[in-house]
């Protein structure tokens, strides 16, 4: 009776902890379009990353996370921080200038699948056929989701929704360089170091970063946008997430509710349209993404993280 109540009590912290995340990166596409549309995307990605960083600079100092601690750990902190925390979020914003932020959260969706995809072929996990049947259920989703979108729209918003796609591959290598680097470290500290790793090379963007604030003027909407993709999305969000993991690691599950919160959010404050079509993709791309999750196993001999770590 202890155990069991003891398993409530972890339970509901856990599910608050994991909706919160997954409500967050869930709007992260509708906060990114809102941006976009007063700021140029190379500034919404400079201003995002360096203000995350400094609140980094600030959680360093308060927790003192350890260095990473081996030549590979340091280079997978790296390649993290350059997929993850520049990539992704350029890419985004580049996309996002042009394709509907409800199916750009269904594309982010997608982010399990590639980075089981990558994962495969470092050997860290094994499949079976049930795998490749729900890979292919939502790389067909994905397909519908595209097709009916420039069917509906035209073909200029084909090169923001390719742009979202890349910005996601970059989010995958950025989530598998991680887990690779959180097994010597733990992954709050790959990614504090990983924003602190961004700094140098962007304050070479300041200048142009700050010119393109003094042309846009003083946008409050856009600027908060900015302020939650730096203090929520890039750090609140995960801090939730791996705490949620700590105390539950199977509430993972409740991440394949991101892409629908996405497409729910940017009907509530953009006022996209949800077609009938875009509701049936929906459903094929998450479901494929469920299976593909509930089909994984680590390979034999391997401490690799597990597909909580992976798809976050």
């Amino acid at each position: 009776m202890g155990e069991a109540e003891t398993g409530r009590e972890s339970y509901i912290p856990a599910l608050i902890l994991a909706l919160f995340a997954i409500t967050v990166w869930g709007g992260t596409p509708i906060a990114t379009k809102v941006a976009v549309e007063a700021i140029s995307p190379l500034a919404v990605t400079l201003w995002r990353t360096l203000l995350a960083a400094v609140i980094a600079a600030v959680l360093a100092m308060l927790w003192r996370p350890k260095l990473p601690p081996s030549r590979r750990a340091q280079l997978c902190t790296l390649l993290s921080a350059g997929t993850g925390y520049i990539a992704f979020p350029w890419l985004l914003a580049l996309g996002l200038q042009t394709a509907s932020a409800g199916i750009a959260a269904l594309l982010i969706a997608l982010a399990p699948v590639f980075t089981g995809i990558l994962t495969l072929a470092l050997g860290r996990i094994r499949v079976n056929v049930l795998w490749v049947v729900g890979t292919c259920l939502a790389a067909l989703g994905s397909t519908v989701l595209l097709g009916f979108d420039v069917a509906e729209v035209g073909r200029d918003r084909l090169s923001g929704n390719l742009l979202v796609l890349l910005a996601v591959m970059a989010a995958a290598i950025g989530y598998v360089s991680g887990a690779e680097a959180a097994r010597e470290t733990g992954a709050l500290a790959v990614a504090i170091w990983g924003h602190l790793a961004t700094v140098p090379l962007f304050l070479l963007f300041v200048g142009s970063g700050i010119q393109s604030l003094l042309d846009a003027g003083f946008v409050p909407l856009a600027w908060s946008s900015i302020v939650y993709l730096a203090a929520l999305s890039s750090l609140g969000a995960y801090i939730a997430w791996y705490g949620a993991l700590a105390r539950r690691p199977a509430i993972s599950q409740v991440q394949f509710l991101q892409g629908a919160i996405g497409v729910l959010l940017a009907v509530v404050f953009l006022r996209e349209p949800l077609e009938a079509v875009t509701v049936g993709a929906a459903v094929m791309v998450i479901l494929g993404v469920v299976v593909t999750q509930r089909a994984v196993r680590p390979a034999k001999g391997s401490n690799a993280p597990s597909s909580e770590e992976l798809g976050s």
